[in-house]
Formats: structure tokens, sequence, C-alpha cells
């Protein structure tokens, strides 16, 4: 609420003619009469008046117990003298940010009474320039939260500029101090309320500093399949070996097992490893592969293949609006369609006597949740989850699709054939995921020096132009001066 609605509506703080909520506002009490209106032959026994209490103490409004409204228009009077009094000095409209700056620093200089504090003070000082020559001019009433973005932008770019002005200067991180400049500035406005006994507040937003997000990285093959064998079985994170124990079979053997997941668990880490491998042999984005169904949808990511699994993947129903994430669809390779073959019979999309498709109008989700329902959000939290399980680390369900992206790069395959099978463009495959992994790169350069023709091609040089320094050249030993001198 403004300064101006305020003076022209006291009553939007408190009701006029009761207790308010807080101590310092102003109310209406009865009390008996006072001093004055006992007079000489007219003592008036019995008699109440009503009373304005206030912070400061309080004063009798001159008006009896019946007569209410009077006191009420007493009590607004007083209220709205008084907030114009206090709001015309500080109002938040009014009063800018340099102003409030100054005032801390005048504060400051006056309780410091070491040398310490003295030249906190100046440092202080000089940081105040800095934010005043920012947005010193902006008021208290007009700062919106916008306004501590852009200067956290503005200020980074101007030290990033001078860094590369003057090159011989060390750089320093200008987020950090771009934040403390912030946090200088909120416990001023802070401290000025406090200290003026103000009745408004004003919270100046600090941006939180993320921390840098890590590049998505590939997974191998070794942790690939340690994420897929803890879908299915208990791993010991320390060893990294599968947890065994020991049954006693019918014959009364005993013999040494796996142990595996059991109940919900069981079919949320399975669901878990469909989804590992649906993005290893498409691509897919795994917020796009939570919510595919089967069958050929409108308005949904769907996989519309026949009674063998071969078909085409739709990463958007045919009605959806079209984002700017490239979401085209892609056909379903040999391989791909024996895993899809199998979840549909699984899931009741695919007859398993007939092999035909059903077509009863279910909307069946190729990945679910521990309890058998779709995914309504990321899932983050239960694939970090299975990550740790397994003892890695480092491992986020986006470098999956990294994780397709080198695996077809190793494979030999051509750029626009990964392009169409992942659905995705060239131009992206070689912006954000030509990270090659070691093994992939190792191997192309040993493909490289041992083809055949290469290696003939290299036997085949010959060598006619003369070394830099012929090792035949007669060495001449150089004459000392003294020997020279002596002869």
């Amino acid at each position: 609420m403004s300064s101006s609605s305020i003076r022209n509506h006291p009553e939007a703080v408190g009701s006029l003619g009761k207790p308010g909520p807080l101590p310092m506002q102003p109310r209406l009490e009865l009390s008996d009469a006072p001093v004055w209106i006992s007079k000489a032959g007219k003592k008036r026994i019995g008699q109440r008046f009503w009373y304005v209490v206030h912070a400061s103490g309080e004063f009798s409004t001159k008006c009896r117990e019946e007569n209410k409204a009077g006191a009420e228009a007493v009590l607004a009077s007083f209220w709205r003298k008084y907030m114009t009094g206090l709001l015309g000095e500080h109002a938040p409209d009014e009063l800018t940010i340099a102003e409030v700056l100054d005032d801390d620093h005048a504060q400051k200089l006056k309780l410091a009474v070491t040398p310490a504090k003295e030249r906190n003070a100046r440092v202080e000082k000089h940081q105040n320039t800095t934010i005043k020559r920012l947005m010193g001019g902006l008021t208290i009433g007009d700062y919106r939260e916008q306004h501590s973005i852009d200067f956290v932008a503005d200020y980074v770019k101007e030290r990033m500029d001078h860094y590369k002005e003057h090159k011989e200067t060390e750089p320093k991180d200008p987020m950090t101090t771009a934040l403390a400049l912030l946090k200088r500035v909120k416990r001023a406005v802070e401290s000025f309320v406090s200290r003026k006994g103000l009745l408004w507040t004003k919270v100046i937003y600090v941006p939180e500093r993320r921390k840098p997000k890590r590049a998505a990285r590939w997974a191998r093959k070794q942790e690939l399949a340690r994420l897929l064998w803890g879908c299915l079985f208990e791993i010991d994170k320390t060893t990294g070996k599968l947890k065994t124990k020991e049954v006693v079979g019918a014959d009364g053997k005993v013999r040494t097992v796996w142990i595996r997941h059991k109940g919900e668990k069981k079919r949320r880490l399975y669901y878990l490893s469909r989804l590992i491998r649906f993005i290893i042999e498409t691509g897919t984005r795994h917020e796009v592969s939570l919510m595919m169904t089967w069958g050929y949808r409108p308005d949904i990511s769907c996989i519309d293949c026949d009674g063998e699994g071969h078909g085409l993947v739709h990463r958007r129903g045919y009605e959806e609006e079209d984002t700017t994430k490239a979401r085209p669809s892609s056909p379903i390779h040999a391989r791909l369609a024996l895993m899809l073959r199998r979840w549909a019979r699984m899931d009741g999309y695919i007859d398993r006597l007939t092999g035909e498709i059903v077509h009863d109008g279910k909307v069946r989700y190729l990945i679910r949740n521990g309890k058998n329902q779709p995914y309504r959000n990321y899932v983050d939290r239960p694939f970090k989850t299975l990550v740790r399980s397994v003892g890695l680390r480092w491992i986020t369900v986006h470098s999956l699709k990294h994780t397709s992206v080198n695996f077809c790069y190793q494979a030999g395959k051509t750029r626009s054939a990964t392009a169409l099978m992942l659905g995705t463009t060239e131009r992206t495959l070689n912006t954000y995921y030509t990270d090659w992994n070691e093994e992939g790169h190792h191997a192309e350069v040993l493909a490289e020096f041992d083809d055949p023709a290469k290696r003939a091609a290299f036997r085949k040089l010959r060598h006619h132009d003369p070394l830099p320094r012929p090792h035949l050249r007669r060495y001449v030993r150089p004459v000392a001066e003294t020997n020279v001198t002596a002869t």
C-alpha cells in the first residue's frame, strides 16, 4: 500500500474504535471522568469517557460513553495526523536508496569507536559509491525485484569489460561482489526502518547464487550395465558387487542366489530400466519419454507400431502444438522393435495369443511409477536414488541422451542417420552432443592408424627433402680466443 493510501484511509491499518493488532496502533478505551470535569457542586459520579491510547501515552476525547461516534472521529483525526507526519518525513515514494545508504553510513561512523570499525566504515562508503551509481536514484516505493536482477547483470558486465580492457589486472568473481552489495542495501534498509520506528517495510531481493551445473556426461557401457543390473538386483555400493544370500532348495542343497527387489520398489525400478533402454535406443528426452503411450494418439507422444513392433515413434501428438525443441517422428529399428514388442505384450497393447493390436480405448503409458501410475513430474529424484544405490556419481537422466549419441558415433553411424533416428538435427549434434568419450576417441584413432590402405600409403612415402641439419656435414671445432692470441 502506498503512502497516499495510508494517509487517506487510516482504517486500512486497523479497525477504528477497537484494540488494534499492533502495539503502536492507537485505540479507544473507556475510563472514569477526568479531573477537569469535576466542578464545585457538580460532581458527575459514574460517568465514563473515551480515551485515545497510543504508543506515547493517552489523551481524552472529551466524549462521553454514549458519544462513541464523536470519539471515533477524534481517533481518526489523530491517526491521520500521526501518519501524515510520520510518512511525510520518510515516505517510501520520496526516499531514495542513496539517502538510506548515507544515513546508514553516518550511523556507523557515529558508532565507530575503534580504528578497525572506522576502516570498515570507509570501505562501506566506497561500496555505497558503486551502488549509488547503478541504483542510487531509485526510490524505496518504486523498487521491484527486477531491479536487483538488473543490478547484478549490469555490475557483472561492467567488471568483465574492465578486465578485458585491463588485462594486467587480476580478475575476480564479480558475481560474489554484486550479491554482497545487494546484501549491503538490504541491511541498510532494514536498519533505517528499525531505527526510525517506521510502520512500512521493504524487502530487498538478493538472488541466490546457484551452483554451476556440471556438463551432462555420457555413461560408459559398464556404468550403464551396472544401472540395469541395479534395477533387478540389490548391489553393494561399496564393492560394486551383487548382494547374495543362501537358500535351501527342495532337494536340500544350499545355493547362493542374488537378492532381487520386491514389492513396489521392484515395479518402480523395472520401469526405470525401461526408461533407460528406451532413451538409449531412441535418444528421446526423458520428459517426452515419461509421457509416451501406446497407439496413435492426437494429443500426446506415442508409439505407433504393429504386432511385430515395427512402426514409428512420435515424440509429439499430431494435434499438439510444436515447441522450440525439435521433436520429429523417427522409424523403429530392428533392435528397438524386439524390445517394444515384448513390452507391448506385457502392457496388454498386443494380444499374447493372436499377436494383434488391442483396440480397447485404454491409455497405456510406457513408463510408470511404483504405484503403476504415470509420472506427473520429472523423474530426477528416483533416478538419482538409483544412481547412488549402485555406487555411481555425476550421471543424470539427461546424460542418457548424450550416451545414446556417443554410442551411435562409436558404431560408425553417420551424423545424418544419427540425427534422423534420434529425432534431432545435425546442427544440434555438432553444437551440443560432440562430447566424445575417451574410449570412442581411442577406437577412432586406432582404426585410422590400423587402416590397411593408410598403412600401405605410409610405407610408400619417400623422403627426398634434405634434413634440417645433415648429419654428414663436417663438424668444425670452435677455437678459443686464448689459443688464437697465443699463436
